[in-house]
């Protein structure tokens, strides 16, 4: 009787050991998934979502808006890295086949002119952008969000009212040209202008535009026109860029100076985030309240296979 109490008493505390590690394992597995978050919650994020079809999406939780920029198949794209020009269709493919998961996403941001911070890839699950985050809550396709970002996406947008979606088809809101291959084959072609107006339209970050930091945009390498196509993104976010040039300096890494006042704001925060620079503190305001001066680490970003 002693020896069966004995062997209970050793079972109840294995069980009770085994219970606590089950509950530390499951709280750092939770603790995991929550900082490797790519998205706080609360801002406008930007998306690549499906694989055929392939989906420019933008969610806003403060407007409680979704934004759902529906890509045609025969949309031809300048792919990022020097890769050529591909089909739409065919980025997911060729990120794959090149091992560079983020090339589609990268590709996405260079013809849109505007930051992508998350990438969804799942298969066979057409244009309904719920039906994407459920399956891949299921563990099917791939993402660099993380389980949590997908979750909170997912509730926050089941829950956007049918007057908050608007889906743009690109081909028949005026923003794509035709074009035609060697081969005789029809293929839509971007219009930069016109794209610029529907992204400024319907991507535009709202505390940014309220802010109005005015902002001018360096180039500190000898590669061309890398200021431009940085102001052209910050443009099309609210960013109000009233000077593009070349600097003096040539840096290998991005730089954001500002006051200190203006190191908290929405925009610093943002241009940071977006060109990964460091920020140093700038004395004396001259022309411009922030400035942004790319580095080679920008161009590397763009072009280097």
């Amino acid at each position: 009787m002693v020896l069966r109490n004995l062997k209970m008493k050793k079972f109840r505390i294995w069980l009770a050991v085994a219970a606590i590690l089950a509950f530390i394992n499951g709280g750092i597995m939770i603790m995991q998934t929550i900082t490797g978050s790519l998205w706080d919650g609360k801002q406008r994020i930007n998306l690549a979502i499906g694989d055929q079809p392939l989906n420019l999406v933008s969610y806003s939780p403060a407007e409680e808006e979704l934004v759902i920029i529906h890509l045609p198949d025969k949309l031809f794209l300048k792919v990022a890295h020097g890769y050529g020009e591909y089909l739409v269709q065919a980025l997911p493919g060729l990120a794959e086949l090149e091992n560079r998961k983020e090339l589609t996403v990268q590709t996405l941001e260079e013809n849109f002119a505007v930051p992508i911070e998350g990438w969804i890839t799942v298969p066979s699950t057409g244009d309904n952008v719920l039906n994407v985050l459920t399956s891949r809550l299921k563990r099917i396709g791939g993402s660099n969000l993380s389980t949590w970002d997908i979750l909170r996406l997912w509730w926050g947008i089941r829950g956007v009212k049918t007057g908050g979606i608007k889906e743009i088809y690109l081909n028949k809101d005026g923003v794509l040209t035709e074009d035609k291959l060697d081969d005789q084959t029809m293929i839509y072609k971007l219009d930069t202008e016109k794209v610029d107006l529907l992204i400024q339209k319907y991507f535009i970050e709202n505390r940014i535009r309220k802010e109005r930091l005015t902002t001018q945009v360096l180039n500190a390498t000898f590669y061309p026109g890398l200021a431009l196509k940085a102001s052209r993104i910050l443009t099309n976010i609210g960013v109000e860029v009233i000077d593009v040039n070349n600097s003096e300096l040539r840096l290998e890494k991005c730089e954001v100076k500002s006051g200190k006042n203006r190191q908290g704001s929405a925009t610093v925060k943002k241009i940071i985030k977006i060109f990964a620079c460091d920020w140093f503190e700038e004395k004396e305001n001259g022309r411009a309240e922030i400035t942004l001066i790319l580095g080679e680490d920008y161009w590397r970003k763009l072009n280097v296979k």
